[in-house]
This record gives C-alpha cells, sequence and structure tokens, in this order.
C-alpha cells in the first residue's frame, strides 16, 4: 500500500492544528467563565463593604448618642450632689 508523499504529514499537522484549536477554545471558555465569576463576587464585595458601611455609620450614631446622654446624666449627677453639699 503506497501512501502519497505529504499525506502522512498533512494529518499530522490537521491533528495537532485540532488538538491546538480544542485547546486554546477551552482556555478562552474557562477565561470567559473566570471573568464572570470576578465579576459576581466583585459585586458581592461591594454589596458587603456597602453594608458593613451602613453598620460602621449607625455604630457611631448610636456612639454619639449614648455619649451625649451620659454627659446629661453626669451633669445631673454633679447637679444632685451640689444640692446634698447645700443641706
Amino acid at each position: 500500500m503506497n501512501v502519497p508523499n505529504g499525506t502522512l504529514e498533512t494529518a499530522i499537522a490537521a491533528a495537532v492544528a485540532f488538538v491546538f484549536k480544542v485547546v486554546f477554545g477551552l482556555i478562552g471558555k474557562n477565561e470567559t467563565k473566570s471573568d464572570g465569576k470576578d465579576a459576581d463576587l466583585d459585586k458581592k464585595i461591594d454589596k458587603l463593604d456597602d453594608r458593613y458601611r451602613e453598620n460602621d455609620r449607625e455604630l457611631y450614631e448610636r456612639t454619639a448618642n449614648l455619649t451625649a446622654e451620659v454627659g446629661v446624666l453626669k451633669a445631673v449627677v454633679t447637679c444632685l450632689k451640689d444640692k446634698e453639699q447645700d443641706k
């Protein structure tokens, strides 16, 4: 059986080209999926960051309110102590 010149080389080249096409296609597909997942993670991180900032803001407001209330209570205690001393 005689194989024409270049047929074997052409078949091998076609097989190698097909393998490279499949491999690079899979790499590109994986990269696209990875980019999509990265974008989803970035959105989730932004939501968490916003939520924690809101929680921090609420804590700062509560702390400021408590500080004001403690100041009022200290003034009342001081006033009561002064009244006791005046008696």
